[in-house]
């Protein structure tokens, strides 16, 4: 996927409770990349998945770190390692206060 193909898709508007992120077809990309904003001890999982039905955690890696996870409770740009996925979602697992916003970008 070229860099004019890049697209950012919002997961999350303003959530202000648990919920699944919007799906989003990543198929031939060569980056994945979730941005999050306003978690206040609330936390998120990333998933995968590659036929649209089984959905598992993906490891992530906070820009700013080198510590891998499938779990964010912080803001922050977590690109995925490994983006062989057809789909990905960013789900809101927990949810105390405030509003979360989650974009992903795919490029």
């Amino acid at each position: 996927m070229s860099a004019s193909l890049a697209r950012i898709t919002r997961l999350h508007q303003d959530a202000v409770e648990a919920a699944n992120g919007v799906e989003v077809y990543v198929i031939g990309a060569e980056a994945i990349s979730f941005q999050l904003t306003g978690l206040d001890s609330d936390t998120v999982t990333f998933q995968g998945t590659i036929d649209g039905t089984n959905w598992v955690s993906i490891s992530c890696r906070r820009n700013d770190t080198t510590t891998d996870a499938d779990t964010a409770t912080a803001d922050g740009i977590y690109f995925v390692l490994q983006p062989n996925f057809s789909k990905v979602r960013a789900d809101l697992t927990t949810w105390s206060a405030g509003q979360v916003t989650i974009d992903v970008l795919v490029r």
